[in-house]
């Protein structure tokens, strides 16, 4: 998992929901729904703040799947790696 992928969407994650990166510890294991905060329209917020951020597009049926933030991280990779940017 790149790094710079992780971090992009932990930051839009920390900055929707309104949780501190520093004392609210994200893992790509973190299960998006038992996150503090988490409800439908932040989470809308943060995918929109994703592609915005690595500028990409994400795919509705893909994001409908994911459950972690590894899984986020790894359809935003696949986004990046298809454009061919390797983020």
């Amino acid at each position: 998992m790149s790094p710079t992928v992780f971090a992009a969407v932990r930051d839009s994650l920390c900055s929707a929901l309104g949780l501190d990166s520093d004392t609210h510890v994200i893992t790509p294991e973190s299960e998006l729904l038992e996150l503090p905060g988490a409800a439908s329209i932040a989470m809308v917020r943060a995918l929109v703040d994703i592609e915005d951020r690595l500028g990409v597009e994400l795919d509705d049926e893909a994001i409908f799947r994911v459950r972690t933030v590894g899984d986020v991280c790894a359809v935003v990779a696949g986004k990046l790696k298809g454009a061919g940017n390797d983020g």
